[in-house]
């Protein structure tokens, strides 16, 4: 098997499991929907937000160069991995101690009390580990284990989750607990699994990590501000039930990057290999496919999204509908720029995505900061879509003007995001008329039909799927 049926072969697999994880997420979403009260649900929505951005600085974004070490360590890539497992231990007990030290303080600005704060270092301890190993195997084209994983750390989640709200009286803590301690067991084990493959530590290893990571932080950071800043200023200025409604869309909406992250995790070795191999061509076609594939997804996503909703919150959430539509247009721009970054990554300019994405979040706190007080929550899935826009245009300025503008259509990428705009407005106001959205609804499947007989005579997609299956 060559590495390209390795690699079209590992697509699916990892695919399958982030559908079972998916899955595991939606179950998860309709029971506590119903157990906790929404003031708890936007309770652990704040948890979890904070644990979203303290992830980047304690991890050091350590995963997204893990691809890199095995070019750079090929005959030692056990011991790289090892070297960045500790790596991950010393800079996560660094801030925690940091955070203890300034603890009224820190417990103020998260809103959190200090058990859920020490529940949030055993995560940011425990968790990274696990997507170091997700790297580890996708760079070595395999999928076994990192599939066993996932799907273990998805129905301990569920199964835990469960338990400890039905044991415990204060729902909300119950739900931390249960969402931590699959991370503690399973990182545990992975910690002891890399320790012992990779036998010894070097600093020289950590010392190209930290200085290969580090600069890739602002980016992460960034990225995660433009994803969490509207959550945390819902927080302060509105209600923990505005909160919930908005996490609760948020967590939906984000159940499309099951699709967005198996591709990305086929695409980006193939485009490393393609970049070194100076095939523009083939970049800039095979990315222009799937940006269309990835848009009419979204586009079907829009019309089952109120039937998830009303089947995962019930009435008290169905206000999401008002913002559900330009959040999924905000993660395909965020998919978009991916092309642009991972040539970005390749050519180790990892200072250009932290200042592009530095940029569109300050737009994004600043938006925020303004807006919500003035109209409420739902502005900030407005102002989250500008500053995707804006990280975009950054991104695609810089990569227009190297040698690798022929592997980017400029003209193709800007429309299929000024579609996807426009199909997020189309469905805001389509959602508020029950004749028009089924109107839609089938001439969406019809044009689904057409594309999908082009594509499957251009390209033979079921002969494809039944190789593999």
């Amino acid at each position: 098997m060559n590495n390209n049926e390795k690699t079209i072969k590992a697509s699916i697999w990892y695919l399958i499991c982030n559908i079972v994880r998916s899955i595991s997420s939606v179950i998860l979403t309709i029971i506590m929907t119903r157990l906790l009260t929404k003031e708890e649900y936007g309770q652990f929505t704040n948890f979890t937000t904070w644990a979203e951005l303290l992830f980047v600085l304690t991890s050091l974004n350590m995963a997204n160069v893990i691809m890199r070490g095995k070019f750079d360590f090929e005959k030692r890539y056990d011991q790289y991995m090892s070297s960045v497992c500790f790596t991950n231990i010393i800079v996560t007990c660094l801030v925690y101690f940091f955070v203890m030290l300034f603890k009224s303080s820190f417990t103020k600005i998260f809103d959190l009390d200090q058990l859920c704060i020490n529940l949030m270092f055993v995560y940011l301890f425990f968790a990274p580990v696990c997507d170091f190993f997700a790297g580890y195997q996708r760079v070595l084209l395999k999928y076994k284990q990192a599939t066993l994983v996932a799907i273990l750390l998805s129905i301990m989640g569920v199964l835990f989750s469960i338990v400890f709200v039905f044991l415990m009286d204060n729902k909300y803590i119950g739900r931390v607990w249960g969402y931590v301690l699959p991370y503690f067991f399973i990182g545990l084990i992975l910690y002891i699994f890399f320790f012992i493959k990779g036998k010894k530590i070097e600093i020289g290893m950590i010392k190209y990590t930290v200085l290969l990571s580090v600069p890739l932080i602002p980016h992460t950071l960034s990225n995660a501000i433009l994803n969490a800043s509207d959550r945390i200023v819902i927080k302060k200025f509105c209600s923990s039930e505005d909160l919930a409604v908005y996490g609760f869309g948020y967590s939906i909406a984000y159940m499309i990057t099951i699709l967005t992250t198996s591709i990305s995790q086929a695409y980006t070795p193939w485009l490393f290999e393609q970049l070194e191999a100076e095939e523009y061509n083939n970049v800039r076609k095979v990315s222009k496919y799937i940006a269309l594939g990835v848009l009419f997804v979204m586009v079907a996503v829009c019309f089952i999204l109120p039937f998830a909703v009303y089947i995962m919150g019930g009435k008290n959430y169905l206000d999401a509908l008002s913002f559900l539509p330009i959040i999924v247009s905000g993660i395909y721009i965020q998919y978009v720029s991916g092309f642009c970054i991972g040539i970005e990554h390749y050519i180790k300019k990892t200072y250009l995505i932290s200042a592009s994405t530095m940029i569109a979040a300050i737009v994004n706190v600043i938006l925020n900061i303004i807006f919500i007080p003035r109209y409420g929550y739902i502005v900030a899935a407005y102002t989250t879509l500008l500053g995707y826009v804006v990280s975009f245009s950054l991104h695609l300025f810089y990569i227009r003007r190297t040698k690798y503008r022929e592997a980017v259509d400029l003209f193709w990428y800007i429309i299929m995001i000024f579609f996807s705009i426009l199909f997020s407005f189309i469905f805001v106001l389509v959602y508020m008329n029950e004749k028009v959205f089924l109107i839609c609804g089938i001439v969406f499947i019809i044009a689904m039909f057409i594309a999908f007989c082009f594509l499957n005579k251009k390209f033979e997609l079921i002969k494809i799927v039944k190789r593999y299956f």
